[in-house]
């Protein structure tokens, strides 16, 4: 339970969220090592997906439509949260939003291409 000086706090503000990073220029081969295991797992758990939902022998729009939703869930929907609980601002989830919609479609592209 929340004492009194706690509940106060809230009230006299400001309330913040920071993030805190080491000194220096950012180790960016580490960053990029990261985020293609990141796109790795997104695509392994498109093609398990893809492999539950699609009918044998699926055509393209089946493929891209199934691929493309669980790429943009995978890319985007943790945002909203964001909104709901710390404050972002809506358009700027509903920009990345978009662009997670961007790489779905690219995601569901790559597979189609592939198929």
């Amino acid at each position: 339970m929340k004492t009194p000086e706690v509940q106060q706090k809230f009230v006299d503000g400001p309330q913040a969220y920071v993030t805190v990073l080491e000194n220096g220029m950012p180790k960016m081969g580490g960053k990029l090592i990261g985020s293609f295991v990141y796109y790795l797992f997104v695509g392994a758990l498109c093609a398990y997906i893809l492999s539950i939902a699609a009918s044998p022998g699926a055509g393209s729009l089946e493929i891209l439509r199934i691929v493309a939703t669980t790429a943009w869930v995978a890319y985007g929907v943790a945002y909203l949260q964001d909104s709901v609980w710390f404050g972002r601002p809506w358009p700027i989830t509903i920009k990345n939003l978009v662009d997670a919609l961007i790489y779905g479609l690219v995601t569901g592209g790559v597979f189609v291409w592939l198929s």
